[in-house]
């Protein structure tokens, strides 16, 4: 024989001597055996083992216990064994052992456990902590040690690879399998989830499977033949259901047979009083190929299936992982797989079939740092009688996930209310509360990161696939709330929004046949990648958000049609069906937006076969059918695919939520808009003559638009003491019922007289009945009870859901005499009473004013956005835009506690208020590649197009700018800049401008900027990573209307003041501060004094009184450095002076001085103070600024009246003038000089301007594009030639009519999918109808 072989023959005999002998425990010949035991076959004997014991022999009585003492082991022989007994306990430092990873056990070991219901604790109680073991079952207490490994003839679950249809007795699976004639095997439904009949007793716990009754359709087989290689099986019997396979569908087919087996006694079925396996901090744990049946007490609290209890940190101490793998728990009577405030365990290719309550339960919230991978769960029961031990067993669910940061990969769950159900408590629950206590520094439950969620599948559900919501509270009980995931730690008292948010990514989810939602996922920020949802009555719904969806598939229906032939009266066409009763009002969806909150985002994402039919409606996007709120504007679509599918489709039942909808399809790629859209729903005050009716949607869909849409919410703080008698003396008592479905006020566009009806809602369980209108920002609005029931008397008013700068007038009617207390508060909590103002006028241009017209009886507010210019959050290529808190409330105490007007009605003239108090300027550009091809190479066929709004404010010099564009996916950064067509001369330094569409800012302008913007020289340019020096570009264009001399009708800068910075002043004129650098000679003469700001900063704060490098006039100017630190000019006092400086108010009126930046725009702040105290603090704005903005193109003189400075007295000591930037999220440096105080003789005369009205560029065509008018909206009424003389109101009201409650004063409601086109455009036209 050849020398090779022979080596070879001799390692494999040594291989196999080792894995035979070396390798398996039960092959120690030092072990004791069992059999030599006294009392080993004894009837109810306790043994008590205490040395190494091998099981040799099945004793033919059943014992009472085994008791595994320190030092002990029990290791069972590999061959078939019986062992009846009540418990197995296994102390501190004993052993429980059957076979090993290398050496599993090939033949039938079957423990079972004896025992009738009882709570009384047998086992015994664990010293480490005193933790009971109760009865019946098997314990391993802390210190012990476990192994159990039974041979997988596997794998633990496969797939099905053809359709089983019904009838068969055979199917072929996915995988070759090693499974045995005789193995039991689970085959999961492919259909929707159980329904139970409604005319049996239910309990109301479980009125969400009530219905007409559809059967459970998960089946259990013997395997009576294995045939071709393992991949076709052969069933003991056919199969009473369909299990359908195509593409993403498939049915899983478990193996439930182990060689292995813990189980309860027969008698376990009646009392559901079965075993359970007990596992505390062991030393080693390790389960693998082992089955559990009739485990589980159904009842008693902490007596499950398999229970890691209390473990903590344990499983990452020890040497070896712990772990439960290749298992299956089947018929179980409580729980399939428990983990209680025990970390790092690895549960893995498990099958959980038939159990009660919750399969797969993380218990108390504190379970972290576990690993779920590839487990299945079918059939979990609901518990809604007297053994209930928690009251959401009743909603079941395969995964009850209390923490989320532990990791889910490649499990599948079927059936049950619930496939995936995130139930996050607010803190740890259960026996974990007290050790956890209340706002735990580390253990959040509701706020943990996601450790990992991928690839899971759910389907086959009577409720949602996948759930994030009704989250866990302390008792038990759920309530509606979000996951909102935070970086940790968490200080006690701690705000979410004082910690870091953390993307939540769920990626490759496959849910199908879900009677509600494949998914549902409350909270923020949630991030959905590559899901896969189809055949479920709604796909997805993901409120409020901030949430995103992307590259993913949403399917209406597939051909899995089910099984039709349970419910023919319901489940017609050929297809069972969602609902659980008629399908008369069926909506299939795709992608459903809430109807509050946001953002909620979709990118790419498919959606297929979602086509309205004779049975059922559909749509590929829509809103929450019926829903008591309208939907807030910040939800976005970009890059939406379809196939076969109405893009778009919303009830028109009369409920608010299904009317309130605005939605921007940021590329166009739903409403075919370019370079954007919004998907408007049927509400007139949203709509304007740019719209275009889609009947198929319900809805319409509008071009973008420079003004936008926002939320206005009025609260009635108690609806309940609404007054119900309206004008005509009736009492209409619905309307103080919260619980009533009535309109009960109406939303009215002032400018246009379109109104809209409001029904409302409370939530929470208050009287606070909230009123919900989306609105077109810049407008006037006003609100009108129904029925003219009069006004509450306390209402608070918001404006949400919109951006910095945005703003809209409000206004309410009350009766003559009424005496009102004004407030506003903002996030802050800072609470400010409104002042009253004299007009209209001057609530237009300042929030914090309110104003009362007795004529029309209309009480006016201002409701406007604050949130600043980094107002704004970036997530994912979006933008969302802050909201400021703003809310005022309005209390009025009218005459005879009845605040009714004398009449309903408009003030007079009210659609020329726009034209009479709005001081805004529009303008416009067309941003195309053409335009910036000219300057940087762009390619002739380079996609993409956007258009950029700016409402420009003379007063304040600030333009307000909106872009959108289609280029979101690949943008960089917008930026403006100064340079006619064809040509860049300089871009404007900018605060931080999100790129993303639609993209918001506003800035100062100088007054060379202003001459450029009406020269048509400003531009705002798009910048990708394809083109990184300039993708698109447009020069922005007066869009003001014309002139009486037909010229664009844009203001031009006014003259400038002469003032230079070097000009001469006598020195009678001026109290000098600084003019040269021996002016600061410090004690006891002017001096410098500085100090720092944090770490944080860029540079310390640095000062140069003599800096003569370029100073801006003379030999030297100041030189400062600044971020968040300051500097003072002080003028000290010696002993022989009098107090100085000592400012004549009479004699001096102004303080100036001359600036320029060396770092872009600058904003100060100037503080003036005396020896004890502040006089003013100075915000340096336009109005103090001669060239309107400090900047690095040029000195400016910085020029405040005295009257500003509030003085004292006449003659003001001026002790301190302290320096600090307004904006400090950068480090400037910055020049002065000419600091002084200067009389009124000082004034200098103005300049000429340099710009005329022949200057001023309107919109026109650009690199051959021709342009008209690309602005689709617009309150400014051009012909203004027959413009009244203004009264604020009249005695004669415009329109006497009143609203009626269930309909709006425009026919605007589309009458349904069927309507003919002759009568959409009807209704099309009157939404245009002005009627009040």
């Amino acid at each position: 024989m050849n020398i090779k072989y022979i080596l070879v023959l001799s390692m494999m005999i040594i291989l196999l001597s080792c894995n035979v002998y070396g390798a398996c425990p039960q092959d120690d010949a030092s072990l004791v055996l069992f059999s030599s035991l006294s009392g080993w076959n004894t009837l109810n004997s306790a043994l008590t083992i205490t040395q190494r014991v091998k099981v040799d022999q099945s004793p033919t009585n059943k014992l009472k216990s085994i008791t595994i003492k320190n030092g002990g082991a029990l290791i069972f022989d590999d061959k078939n064994l019986n062992l009846d007994l009540d418990y197995i306990l296994v102390e501190s430092g004993g052993e429980f052992i059957m076979g090993s990873d290398s050496c599993p056990i090939q033949n039938k070991i079957i423990i079972t456990f004896y025992g009738d219901r009882t709570t009384d604790n047998i086992i015994g109680t664990d010293l480490f902590d005193n933790q009971v073991a109760g009865a019946k079952g098997i314990a391993f207490f802390t210190g012990s040690k476990y192994q159990m490994f039974g041979a997988v003839n596997g794998p633990s679950w496969t797939l099905l690879s053809q359709t089983a249809s019904k009838g068969s007795q055979t199917i072929q699976l996915k995988n070759n399998v090693s499974w045995k004639v005789g193995d039991s095997i689970v085959i999961a439904s492919t259909d929707y989830g159980e329904i139970l009949d409604y005319r049996g007793t239910i309990p109301k716990a479980l009125e969400w499977k009530r219905g007409i009754a559809f059967p459970d359709q998960n089946e259990e087989r013997k395997v009576s033949a294995i045939q071709n290689g393992g991949l076709t099986i052969v069933l003991d019997r056919p199969l009473n259901y369909t299990h359908f396979v195509k593409d993403y569908t498939t049915a899983e087919v478990g193996l439930l047979t182990r060689n292995i087996v813990l189980r309860g006694d027969p008698s376990s079925d009646q009392s559901e009083f079965g075993g359970h396996v007990f596992i505390r901090l062991v030393e080693k744990g390790q389960m693998q190929g082992v089955e559990f049946t009739k485990l589980g007490q159904r009842g008693v609290m902490g007596r499950y299936s398999v229970h890691f209890h209390i473990m903590g940190e344990k499983a990452f101490k020890v040497s070896d992982q712990i772990f439960l793998k290749d298992c299956s728990i089947h018929h179980a009577f409580q729980r399939c797989v428990t983990l209680h405030d025990s970390n790092g365990i690895l549960v893995e290719n498990n099958v959980c079939f038939d159990t009660f309550g919750h399969q797969y339960f993380l218990e108390d919230g504190t379970e972290m740092g576990n690993k779920l991978i590839n487990n299945i769960g079918i059939r979990p029961r609901p518990v809604a009688d007297d053994k209930q031990i928690i009251p959401s067993d009743s909603d079941v669910s395969v995964f009850w996930i209390t923490n989320p940061n532990n990791t889910f990969i490649g499990n599948r769950a079927v059936g049950g209310r619930f496939g995936f159900w995130f139930t996050m408590p607010k803190d740890a629950t259960g026996a974990s509360a007290g050790k956890y206590g209340t706002e735990n520094f580390y253990v959040r439950p509701r706020w943990q990161p996601l450790g990992a969620f991928k690839f899971n599948v759910a389907h086959s559900t009577t409720g949602n696939g996948f759930e994030i919501d009704n989250m866990e509270k302390s008792d038990g009980t759920t309530e509606l709330a979000g996951y909102n995931p935070l970086i940790g730690p968490y200080p006690k008292g701690v705000e979410t929004w004082e910690l870091k948010s953390i993307d939540a990514i769920f990626e490759g989810l496959i849910a199908f046949k879900n009677r509600g939602y494949g998914v549902w996922a409350r909270g923020g920020p949630l991030v959905f990648k590559n899901l896969t949802l189809f055949d479920n009555m709604n796909q997805m719904n993901s409120p409020p958000g901030p949430s995103i969806i992307m590259d993913s598939v949403m399917i209406g229906e597939t051909e899995n049609t089910g099984d039709s032939s349970f419910r023919p009266t319901v489940d017609v066409g050929g297809r069972s069906r969602p609902r659980l009763w008629s399908t008369n009002t069926e909506i299939i969806k795709g992608y459903e937006t809430y109807d509050n909150g946001g953002p909620q985002i979709l990118r790419n994402v498919l959606f297929k076969n979602l086509m309205t039919n004779e049975y059922r409606y559909a749509g590929a996007l829509g809103s929450l059918s019926n829903a008591p709120f309208k939907h807030q504007t910040r939800n976005r679509y970009a890059e939406i695919k379809f196939e076969n599918a109405n893009r778009y489709y919303v009830s028109t039942e009369l409920y608010d939520g299904n009317k309130g909808t605005n939605i921007l399809d940021i590329d166009g790629s739903v409403t075919d808009l370019k370079p954007s859209g919004w998907i408007v729903t049927n509400e007139s005050i949203t709509l304007f003559n740019g719209c275009v009716p889609k009947p198929e949607w319900n809805a319409y869909k509008c071009p973008v638009f420079a003004e936008g849409y926002g939320q206005l919410r009025v609260t009635n703080v108690d609806v309940t003491a609404t007054n119900i008698v309206g004008a005509d003396g009736k009492s209409y008592p619905d309307l103080a019922n919260p619980s009533k479905k009535v309109v009960r006020m109406n939303f009215v566009d002032m400018l246009r007289g379109h109104s809209i009806p409001a029904l409302g809602a409370t939530s929470g369980g208050t009287p606070r009945l909230t009123l919900l209108a989306n609105v077109i920002m810049r407008g006037f609005y006003t609100i009108r009870p129904a029925y003219d029931t009069p006004t509450p008397a306390k209402i608070e008013v918001s404006l949400e859901s919109n951006a910095d700068r945005d703003w809209i007038i409000f206004s309410a009617q009350y009766p003559r005499g009424t005496q009102f207390t004004i407030t506003s508060a903002v996030w802050s909590g800072q609470v400010t009473a409104l002042s009253a103002a004299s007009s209209l006028q001057e609530v237009v241009a300042d929030r914090s004013k309110y104003f009362y017209d007795s004529e029309s009886e209309h009480l006016f507010i201002k409701l406007e956005n604050k949130a600043g210019k980094s107002g704004f959050s970036e997530r994912w290529g979006f933008t969302d835009y802050n909201y400021d808190g703003f809310v005022i409330t309005i209390n009025a105490a009218c005459p005879g506690n009845r605040c009714a007007p004398s009449a309903y009605r408009l003030p007079e003239n009210v659609k020329y208020y726009h034209l009479k108090y709005i001081k805004e300027e529009r303008y416009i550009a067309n941003l195309q590649t053409c335009q910036q091809s000219t300057i940087t190479t762009v390619a002739n066929d380079a996609a993409g197009q956007g258009i950029a709004y700016a409402f420009f404010s003379p007063s304040s010099r600030t333009l307000d700018v909106a872009v959108h564009h289609d280029l979101t996916k690949i943008v960089t950064k917008i930026e403006v800049g100064i340079g006619e067509a064809g040509a860049e001369r300089r871009l404007i330094p900018l605060h931080k401008i999100s790129p993303y569409s639609l993209s918001r800012f506003s800035f100062d302008i100088s007054y060379d900027e202003w001459v450029s913007l009406v020269k048509g020289e400003m531009f705002i340019k798009i910048s990708t990573t394809q083109y990184p020096n300039g993708h698109l570009r447009g020069q922005l264009h007066c869009n003001n209307g014309k002139s009486s001399t037909g010229t664009p009708s844009c203001s031009l800068p006014p003259p400038l003041p002469k003032a230079s910075a070097c000009d001469s002043i006598d020195n009678n004129l001026m109290f000098n501060i600084y003019r040269e650098a021996e002016d600061i000679k410090g004690w006891p003469y002017w001096d410098l004094w500085v100090w720092n700001g944090p770490n944080t900063d860029t540079a310390n704060t640095s000062v140069n009184a003599n800096y003569n490098v370029a100073p801006i006039c003379g030999k030297s100017s100041f030189k400062f450095g600044l971020q968040s630190g300051g500097i003072q000019i002080a003028k000290h006092n010696a002993p022989t002076q009098t107090p100085n400086p000592i400012i004549d108010s009479s004699v001096f009126k102004y303080f100036e001085f001359f600036v320029k930046s060396l770092s872009g725009p600058l904003s100060l702040t100037l503080t003036f103070k005396d020896l004890s105290s502040d006089l003013a603090a100075i915000k340096i704005t336009s109005e103090y600024i001669q060239h309107y903005k400090i900047d690095d193109t040029k000195v400016t003189r910085v020029r405040i009246p005295v009257s500003d400075l509030k003085f004292k007295s006449v003659k003001q000591n001026v002790q301190y003038i302290v320096i600090t930037l307004t904006d400090r999220t950068s480090y400037k440096e910055f020049l002065i000089d000419n600091m002084r105080f200067v009389t009124n003789n000082a004034t200098d005369s103005s300049t000429t301007s340099i710009v005329t009205n022949n200057d001023i560029k309107g919109v026109t065509s650009i690199c051959g594009t021709q342009v008209t008018d690309p602005d689709p909206f617009t309150y400014i009424i051009n012909d203004v030639s027959a413009l009244p003389s203004f009264v604020m109101a009249s005695d004669k009201p415009q329109d006497s009519s009143k609203p009626q409650p269930g309909k709006s004063n425009t026919a605007s409601t589309i009458i349904g999918s069927g309507a003919t086109a002759l009568l959409l455009f009807i209704i099309y036209l009157l939404n245009t109808i002005a009627v009040y």
